[in-house]
């Protein structure tokens, strides 16, 4: 039974389920941040990639541009370079 008293907001099993709450948050951005990192190793291993994002980002960061144009002109973009790209690897 929680505490009744004035000034207590919270009983110590609900303390328990908000920290174990902000754990869950905490572990799932990491995991997110663990996967970008691995995901962005991976991807950015090659010239034509890092051409990709330096001219994605600018457009992301200066204008809201609907997620699927910056998917296909990324698909575009890569597919452009790609028989004259096995070249330079």
């Amino acid at each position: 039974m929680p505490d009744q008293r004035p000034g207590r907001t919270a009983a110590l099993g609900e303390l328990a389920i908000v920290f174990g709450r902000d754990a869950v948050n905490v572990s799932a951005v990491g995991l997110m941040a663990a996967v970008t990192v691995k995901l962005g190793h991976e991807v950015l291993a090659h010239w034509p990639a890092w051409i990709i994002v330096a001219g994605a980002a600018p457009v992301v960061l200066r204008w809201k541009v609907n997620p699927a144009w910056l998917v296909l002109g990324g698909a575009l973009l890569g597919w452009l370079p790609a028989p004259w790209a096995n070249a330079w690897r």
